[in-house]
């Protein structure tokens, strides 16, 4: 098991094409650059980070590398503070591959954009995920930025680059959230055109 405990970090972390991650009690402040990037990354756990970051903190992708995406499965994150300028905890938008058996629980999530924040749109499937025990306050920031002060937003989408469908989510469940925001709660999903 590859571990990161104990760091402060400034900037961001990629974990890119990874297996079996524990990533503990961080702090990561990133003025422009997401706070902890999960790549194609399988078996990680996450636990007592505090991140405070200017675009997303905690963000899951399944990006394409050399024609390749790797799914992101077997994900714990747990007992974060998370604040953030775009998405707190994100699923997406790169989605080449799946994300499946993710656990999100007793997370705080203070002045973000976005609370949780999926956007699938390139052909990946969301899968058996599970958001319990959180507390969500969202805020609006400027009109150009990713967000409305939304605590959850889902959508599916297709990004229109030759791939035949966006992809889906199913079994997400979500249980014990207490959320305040500018806006609400959002689920979207577009007909493939």
């Amino acid at each position: 098991m590859n571990r990161l405990d104990g760091l402060c970090i400034c900037g961001g972390v990629t974990g890119f094409l990874c297996n079996r991650i524990y990533i503990q009690s961080n702090s990561a402040n990133g003025a422009t650059t997401d706070g902890l990037d999960i790549n194609g990354c399988s078996n990680v756990m996450v636990s007592d980070c505090v991140i405070n970051t200017g675009d997303d903190a905690i963000c899951l992708k399944t990006a394409l590398h050399d024609g390749i995406a790797k799914p992101c499965r077997w994900i714990t994150i747990s007992n974060c503070i998370l604040t953030s300028s775009s998405a707190a905890l994100k699923l997406g938008t790169e989605t080449h591959a799946d994300f499946e058996n993710i656990t999100v629980t007793n997370c705080v999530i203070n002045k973000a954009n976005r609370g949780v924040n999926m956007i699938i749109q390139d052909g990946g499937y969301v899968r058996n995920v599970l958001f319990s025990n959180l507390i969500i306050n969202t805020e609006r920031k400027a009109t150009f930025w990713w967000g409305n002060g939304d605590p959850v937003w889902l959508t599916i989408q297709n990004r229109k680059n030759g791939v035949p469908f966006a992809g889906g989510i199913e079994n997400v469940v979500f249980s014990h959230i207490i959320a305040h925001g500018q806006s609400g709660v959002r689920m979207e999903g577009f007909e493939v055109e």
